[in-house]
């Protein structure tokens, strides 16, 4: 059995036509979160996305204007040693998918192997696929690490991967052409973490296509696939998370 704990990087703002397919007729922005996950147990220590550091610093007077619920923010490794642990001891890192947010501090887990989705990497690193990934938004540095220096510890796997018995990983696309989410058993019953399969609970709960997507088909088919494990869901943007686990560890 595994121990999956919250670790909250930071608040967050999305334009609302990310958030929400724009038929929604959501324009403004959102307020979201920036979380990532930690799983523990087993004598393992595994890392579900890096977490983001310092979003505290891009928040503009305007942005500290317009949005009242602002704080400071905290890197993943203090978020880490709060939890007993740091960057240096985590063994594995599962990438749901290449978005920024999701792999900007992969080279604060100088020991980890990373693992994501084939298609996912050779769909950002394509050179023709620059128009969709620009290097504004696909920032090229934390990928040039796992091209080189940590490329001895990537792994690149398909649909389906049994990280470890307990741990498992499965392609639902939408997102992006290579999302994966994160199975995991706990004592309180299978845990998924969905990466960005979904922003916010009442997406799938009300099957409403998020905004910024690859394939709709997908995402809808994603949150079938989700609704039918039984499973307890964890998205990364959703303030809901700490009302529904205030804890911030299930299992």
């Amino acid at each position: 059995m595994y121990k999956v704990s919250i670790l909250k990087n930071a608040d967050w703002f999305a334009p609302g036509t990310v958030i929400y397919d724009h038929a929604y007729g959501v324009h403004e922005p959102v307020k979201i979160c920036l979380v990532c996950f930690l799983i523990e147990g087993q004598g393992r220590k595994i890392m579900v996305d890096t977490g983001m550091d310092g979003i505290d610093q891009t928040y503009t007077e305007e942005h500290k204007d317009q949005f009242d619920h602002l704080s400071p923010s905290k890197d993943t490794n203090a978020l880490l040693k709060e939890v007993g642990t740091s960057c240096e001891e985590i063994d594995t890192v599962l990438l749901t998918h290449l978005h920024f947010d999701h792999y900007w501090n992969v080279e604060q887990f100088p020991h980890a192997n990373f693992i994501v989705n084939r298609k996912e990497w050779f769909h950002v690193l394509d050179p023709q696929n620059l128009p969709i990934n620009p290097v504004k938004a696909f920032p090229r540095e934390p990928l040039a690490y796992l091209a080189g220096e940590a490329f001895g510890r990537l792994t690149l796997i398909d649909d389906e991967y049994e990280v470890c018995p307990g741990i498992s990983m499965h392609w639902v696309g939408g997102h992006s052409p290579g999302g994966m989410v994160v199975k995991v058993v706990t004592n309180e019953g299978p845990v998924i973490i969905v990466g960005d399969a979904f922003y916010l609970y009442e997406q799938i709960e009300n099957n409403i296509p998020i905004g910024y997507c690859t394939d709709y088909r997908e995402v809808l088919a994603g949150y079938e696939w989700l609704r039918k494990q039984n499973a307890t869901l964890l998205p990364a943007h959703d303030y809901s998370l700490f009302q529904k686990h205030p804890s911030l560890t299930i299992g």
